[in-house]
């Protein structure tokens, strides 16, 4: 049907049911929930049902894979802040090759 025009898509966080259940947010975490995920994170360990329950507007696949991201990132945090310390030991083998040949 020519008269029907697609919507375009929208970029921002909307909502779906899950099996009959509460209305759970997709797309990006606000920071609200965020820092519900980090208070269940706090309490419960890696119990993800029970951050979930904390978090209250997200499925327990979806903070598993959001606190997985989080790990992620802390651990690419961590590293390049050890980098920056221990610069003079960390050169690539490409750097090391450029100062041979100029000295």
């Amino acid at each position: 049907s020519s008269n029907e025009q697609a919507q375009p898509v929208q970029q921002t966080t909307s909502s779906r049911r899950s099996r009959g259940g509460p209305l759970e947010k997709t797309g990006r975490w606000t920071e609200e929930e965020h820092t519900r995920f980090l208070h269940g994170l706090h309490l419960f360990g890696k119990k993800w049902t029970k951050v979930a329950d904390i978090v209250g507007t997200r499925t327990t696949v979806q903070v598993r894979s959001h606190a997985q991201k989080y790990f992620q990132k802390m651990e690419k945090g961590k590293d390049s802040a050890a980098t920056v310390q221990a610069a003079p030991s960390k050169k690539s083998s490409k750097n090391r090759s450029r100062e041979k040949s100029t000295s």
